[in-house]
């Protein structure tokens, strides 16, 4: 009897040593290509889908001068961006800090970009 038990036993922990070998879950990825990022005085920025409004927009702190969509491309100069393209404008977000947030100039309206 007690090696009945003692065999169920070393069966029950085998399957759930291969059980968590098997493990279907898959980590979570980062899709770098869906991210888009805007280096800018040394900060980094993530667009959001966040629309600013004209009336919220101050002056132009700067423009893009360098892009690459590459994988593991590094920018070689401040105004980086990995989705827009060089000489998109970049604006300060009315009573708010540059420090935190700036704004992206897209072809019919502005962006947040906010520090990561």
């Amino acid at each position: 009897m007690k090696k009945r038990i003692i065999i169920f036993l070393l069966f029950v922990l085998s399957i759930g040593i291969l059980s968590s070998c098997t493990d279907t879950k898959k980590p979570e990825v980062s899709d770098s290509k869906s991210l888009k990022i805007i280096i800018f005085q040394g900060l980094n920025y993530r667009v959001t889908d966040e629309k600013v409004d004209d009336q919220g927009i101050e002056q132009k702190v700067g423009e893009v001068k360098s892009y690459s969509n590459k994988s593991g491309e590094h920018y070689v100069e401040d105004a980086f961006s990995n989705a827009y393209q060089i000489g998109t404008d970049l604006y300060k977000i009315k009573d708010n800090d540059v420090i935190e947030a700036i704004a992206v100039k897209t072809e019919d309206t502005y962006l947040k970009a906010v520090k990561r």
